[in-house]
């Protein structure tokens, strides 16, 4: 009698996908010294826009996103805000714009950019800790929450603060000062 079955078919193992163990490596990883190079110097850039009272849309957004980033950093329990420098640099920041829309004066006050400085530290510390996937999933849920705020109208007395930037009094299209330099590290007396 003949064997009337077929035979078993050899094993073929599935191909690995190279880009998702890339990505899995990648989001596993701390964030690179020039990833943080380049927010650092951007929020630099932005703290001295501040300071000269240059500062436009794209230096308020990257101080807003340090803001969100390391609140949100800290309730996700990757840090803790022991020094309360976000309620601190929240305040300096509503400060400025309150004054700002209030009277047309661009400066910030000592205290205000000590809060800032504080906070652009407290960033930079956080960031050299940290992978990209909580880097990642921390703006996603940042993102989510502007979204829902956003959407919803704040209630009175909520601790909610929303700038408009087309209500507040910036020139548009004036130049910012931009030097590209490298900041003081944190620990120096004489940062920016």
């Amino acid at each position: 009698m003949g064997n009337t079955r077929k035979p078993r078919k050899a094993y073929r193992p599935r191909p690995i996908n190279n880009l998702a163990t890339l990505m899995a490596m990648q989001g596993a990883c701390l964030l690179s010294v020039e990833d943080r190079m380049a927010w650092q110097d951007s929020l630099h850039d932005a703290l001295t826009a501040v300071r000269t009272g240059a500062a436009q849309r794209p230096q308020w957004a990257a101080l807003f996103d340090a803001i969100n980033l390391v609140e949100e950093l800290c309730r996700m329990g990757l840090a803790k805000d022991t020094a309360d420098v976000v309620p601190t640099a929240q305040a300096a920041v509503c400060a400025v714009l309150d004054r700002l829309q209030a009277t047309g004066v661009r400066s910030a006050r000592a205290a205000e950019l000590q809060a800032l400085r504080e906070l652009v530290c407290a960033f930079a510390d956080l960031m050299a800790g940290i992978t990209h996937k909580e880097r990642f999933d921390a703006e996603a849920r940042v993102a989510e929450r502007v979204r829902r705020v956003l959407s919803q109208k704040p209630t009175a007395g909520a601790d909610v603060r929303i700038f408009d930037a087309d209500t507040l009094p910036l020139k548009r299209g004036s130049a910012t000062p931009n030097n590209h330099q490298r900041h003081q590290p944190c620990d120096s007396p004489a940062n920016g």
